[in-house]
């Protein structure tokens, strides 16, 4: 997890498996604590992804729900050090969301 012998991210996709979302935030959890017991909090972030995505207190369709949606479950890893670089590149950084 250390920024100098890792990739800057990482895409885990899993066609196969994981259809379910709650599974599938389930296994994202797993991976969050690793990241905690690895201490790379701060690190390296999670980022998913799913085509039922959906975030808490929201309905099926609501459009919040189609940024986190993607043809097939994924786990993003990303170093954060990269995001902090790719947002200092824009002059309005707070537009990319």
């Amino acid at each position: 997890l250390m920024p100098d012998t890792c990739l800057d991210t990482c895409l885990i996709v899993t066609p196969l498996i994981l259809d379910d979302f709650y599974d599938y935030m389930d296994v994202a959890a797993s991976i969050d604590d690793a990241i905690d017991d690895l201490d790379g909090r701060g690190v390296v972030q999670l980022a998913t992804f799913h085509p039922k995505y959906q975030f808490a207190g929201t309905s099926v369709y609501d459009e919040e729900n189609w940024t986190n949606r993607s043809p097939y479950p994924t786990f993003h890893l990303i170093q954060e050090e990269e995001v902090t670089r790719a947002l200092h590149s824009f002059s309005e950084p707070e537009q990319v969301w």
